[in-house]
């Protein structure tokens, strides 16, 4: 079974960032404060609130039995968050550009960004 959650900003209830595990989400989120990773904007967004004594709370948006659903699942709320333009920090990129998913385009840029 594989969780797809959301990593919420304590100062302001707003998901920064979606992902999916096979562990609790409570655990993933561990790994997210412990391991640096290549993704720079959420690494900046963690470290603004370790500074502050703070930590993402974790929310569950959804359940599902294989990978590949658990990706599908994923990338519908990122894809969802960005309509509604949640500051999310996946991949690091700002949500207004092109946003690469595990090698797939899930949102095209407007023109002129």
């Amino acid at each position: 079974m594989y969780t797809i959650y959301g990593l919420v900003d304590p100062r302001t209830g707003q998901i920064r960032y979606v992902g999916q595990t096979q562990n609790h989400p409570e655990v993933r989120l561990d790994g997210h404060i412990k391991k640096r990773d290549e993704n720079r904007e959420k690494l900046r967004w963690l470290d603004e609130l370790r500074l502050l004594s703070l930590k993402p709370t974790v929310v569950v948006l959804g359940y599902a039995a294989t990978l590949d659903e658990a990706l599908k699942v994923e990338r519908e709320w990122i894809m969802r968050g960005m309509r509604a333009e949640w500051p999310l920090t996946n991949m690091g990129m700002p949500q207004r550009r092109r946003y690469q998913f595990r090698g797939e385009s899930a949102i095209k840029p407007a023109a002129g960004q």
